[in-house]
């Protein structure tokens, strides 16, 4: 059972406003590749998002969290699986050349080498 924390309505708008603003950043973020400040800013939302994640969690508990008759369920498997995606990635991210401006460019490198 979820506490009232996690129904309060901060705590959502406090999320909606996480994504909002990483999807803004997404999209600055293409139009401006060579700013040298993404992959933290990148860490930081990775932060925020597995941490509700992990949050979310452990008030509910793996049970209640899982549970395929619960009505997060969609939404509960859809956040883990791109959070643990980008916690998949990211190490990969920080692997790339200096040189490399894109995910494109970055990426041979990365999935091609052992390293990841």
């Amino acid at each position: 059972m979820e506490t009232l924390f996690l129904r309060a309505s901060p705590s959502k708008i406090f999320m909606a406003l996480a994504i909002l603003a990483n999807a803004i950043i997404i999209g600055i973020q293409t139009d401006m590749p060579d700013v040298k400040a993404w992959d933290i800013v990148d860490t930081i939302f990775l932060v925020v998002f597995t941490s509700e994640l992990v949050f979310r969690m452990v008030v509910s508990g793996p049970r209640d969290f899982l549970d395929p008759m619960g009505g997060e369920i969609l939404w509960n498997c859809f956040d883990f699986g791109i959070i643990g995606i980008g916690l998949l990635i990211q190490p990969c991210l920080s692997l790339r050349s200096p040189k490399a401006t894109t995910a494109e460019e970055a990426s041979p490198r990365c999935f091609a080498s052992s390293d990841c």
